[in-house]
């Protein structure tokens, strides 16, 4: 009888998946402004405005604190995000280089911020204009011619009244753009106050 050796040679199956992993960009929370600043009224007020665009926040509540020039003090304030992801922060002061900062309420290490600019009036500069003097033959009473640039767009009122007296009313009733005459002034030393349709006045 023979002796019979069977054998095989072993293989080895290789089994593997390729799964592709897509890791998408700009997915990170980010921030940028929404419309633009709101300019304050007035100079030295504490009215202006800015909305931010939140893109991407783990949820609608954050946080937000503004870089102020007149203190150091950082100050966070709770805000809930709109449908649009947008809140505003207002009672903003004016400056060309202000920062907002705004981080996620649940995880303050996410954080990002937002540079704006808050604008205001140019001072209200009035030009005064003498059409007539006091003489015997216009009844003792003068004329004057007043304009003025800066301010708030839409014209101007003005008060006129003695130093020694009080202001008259505002005239014209409502704001109008330059010149306006102001009749019937007797002689004296006048205080003139001017003021824009935003109530800044000279």
């Amino acid at each position: 009888m023979d002796n019979l050796n069977i054998s095989q040679a072993i293989t080895y199956c290789d089994l593997k998946v390729i799964q592709l992993i897509n890791i998408e960009t700009n997915k990170q929370m980010r921030a940028e402004k929404y419309g633009i600043e709101k300019n304050v009224s007035c100079i030295g007020e504490l009215d202006g405005q800015v909305s931010i665009k939140v893109i991407n926040p783990s949820s609608t509540n954050i946080e937000y604190s503004v870089q102020w020039t007149h203190t150091a003090t950082t100050t966070w304030t709770p805000i809930t995000l709109n449908a649009q992801g947008v809140f505003t922060v207002t009672g903003l002061e004016a400056t060309q280089n202000g920062v907002v900062s705004i981080r996620d309420a649940a995880n303050p290490n996410c954080a990002v911020s937002v540079s704006y600019k808050i604008g205001e009036p140019t001072p209200i500069v009035p030009t005064i204009v003498l059409m007539d003097k006091v003489t015997c033959y216009n009844g003792g009473v003068a004329k004057i011619k007043v304009s003025a640039t800066g301010g708030n767009a839409g014209g101007y009122q003005y008060k006129v009244g003695l130093v020694s007296g009080t202001l008259g009313t505002l005239q014209p009733v409502t704001a109008q753009v330059n010149p306006y005459e102001i009749v019937n002034l007797s002689p004296g030393t006048y205080t003139l106050v001017v003021q824009d349709t935003k109530r800044l006045y000279y």
